[in-house]
């Protein structure tokens, strides 16, 4: 504990405090981590909206496979950013020439 290392408090009230964190179980979680619940993000979701819907960036796949040599299919995409199901799709038209990855084969592996 850090005000332990800093000599805020003795070896006998460092002891007690995780004896009462031990006890009321807080050393394994945190207080309200079961309760509260974690909400979806929307800053990448909207981010990435903004960009296709401005036509600053037309085909993500392609552009990440062009920059990191990597090829994420849409709906991986889709799912990391919290996007509905087949929002990139209707832009992968554009680069006809993209390898199309089977969505049952890389779930299954």
């Amino acid at each position: 504990m850090r005000s332990k290392s800093l000599d805020i408090i003795d070896s006998n009230e460092y002891t007690n405090l995780y004896k009462k964190l031990s006890y009321r179980g807080w050393r394994k979680n945190e207080p309200l981590d079961s309760t509260k619940l974690i909400s979806n993000p929307l800053s990448l979701k909207q981010s990435v909206e903004l960009l296709v819907e401005n036509r600053i960036v037309m085909d993500i796949s392609a552009d990440i496979y062009r920059v990191y040599n990597k090829l994420l299919p849409n709906f991986l995409i889709e799912k990391l950013c919290n996007l509905e199901e087949g929002y990139l799709d209707e832009l992968n038209d554009r680069y006809p020439n993209l390898i199309s990855l089977n969505k049952e084969r890389i779930r299954r592996a």
